[in-house]
């Protein structure tokens, strides 16, 4: 078994902080050091949001630990619970034998390295998925029929890079953020967070759709409203299809194409879907330019094989989030 930096630090933690709470994992500059450097935590705001970010993911940790000796063993490390509050491990231990726990305190010794191992490889992993970039996914199926096989591999091939997929609620979205889903399940890096899917309360299209997969935020606003809060922290937004289809929501994804402009976020219209995307394709191609260096694979947007044009997608990715090559 690795024991890495953030392993000891946790095991620190819970041997001199005796309550955990925000307060005093605020206070443990070691542990949000071990875990997301010492620049994270250099300005003030940084460092209590780092905090309380911390402090809620160990508490899902402990919380999901489905083995009830392990859980209880985790809460034992960390003095989770009033029961443990001001107390030394060894106090805590004794807690258990006296309260008729005593089969959880005979296993502290055997389990308690893997129980901090599987702790710290969990946060770390959260911690990964928390600073991955947001990549925003607008649009409209023009032909559901025809188009749905190349968003699910779109969601497929967008697995394979360190990114949170945030989308709407459009058939479009969910296809593309479950397969996402599911593609993490199978190479062993799901977390929820990793696929967003934002749904206004108003709205009925996805009641069919809803799968436990990703993670679902429902919003109570306007639709222009909902988009700025989609787009707000992404970094890359992907444009697939869309346009007027004549309903109340109007061409909805050229508006979401028109705040990413504003908020200064590069687009990637996948044009060979057509519709807004490719309107939009030859509008940043005309009034944002490409590179050299990008020209072929902004030009593969536009081809008619499938693979092409969603590794043309990959490449633009990794070159505007600056990630590594998959």
């Amino acid at each position: 078994m690795t024991v890495t930096p953030l392993h000891h630090a946790l095991e620190r933690y819970g041997r001199n902080a005796k309550r955990f709470a925000p307060d005093t994992i605020l206070a443990a500059d070691y542990l949000l050091e071990a875990l997301a450097g010492p620049a994270a935590i250099t300005n003030p705001a940084d460092h209590i949001e780092l905090s309380n970010w911390t402090f809620d993911k160990l508490e899902c940790i402990v919380t999901a630990f489905p083995d009830y000796i392990d859980r209880r063993l985790a809460e034992t490390i960390l003095a989770v619970g009033q029961e443990f509050h001001g107390t030394t491990v060894k106090e805590r231990r004794s807690y258990l034998r006296s309260h008729n726990e005593g089969y959880v305190e005979s296993a502290f010794k055997r389990q308690r390295r893997p129980v901090l191992a599987r702790m710290a490889a969990a946060l770390e992993q959260a911690h990964r998925n928390r600073c991955a970039p947001h990549v925003f996914l607008c649009g409209r199926y023009l032909d559901e029929q025809l188009q749905q096989t190349f968003a699910c591999a779109l969601g497929a091939a967008l697995a394979g890079l360190p990114i949170t997929l945030v989308c709407g609620g459009s058939r479009l979205g969910a296809h593309t953020s479950h397969t996402m889903a599911r593609a993490l399940q199978a190479n062993g890096t799901y977390a929820p967070g990793r696929t967003t899917m934002y749904v206004r309360t108003e709205s009925t299209r996805l009641s069919t759709l809803y799968q436990p997969l990703g993670k679902i935020i429902h919003i109570d606003s306007g639709r222009t409203e909902a988009r700025r809060i989609m787009l707000r922290t992404a970094q890359a937004c992907l444009v697939f299809a869309g346009g007027d289809f004549g309903d109340a929501d109007g061409n909805g994804t050229a508006e979401e194409v028109a705040i990413a402009r504003e908020f200064g976020i590069p687009i990637i219209p996948i044009a060979v879907t057509g519709g807004t995307a490719e309107h939009s394709w030859h509008e940043v191609r005309i009034s944002a330019g490409v590179t050299p260096l990008l020209t072929e694979h902004f030009n593969n947007l536009t081809n008619s094989d499938k693979a092409t044009a969603i590794n043309a997608v990959i490449r633009l990715l990794v070159h505007y989030l600056d990630l590594p090559s998959p």
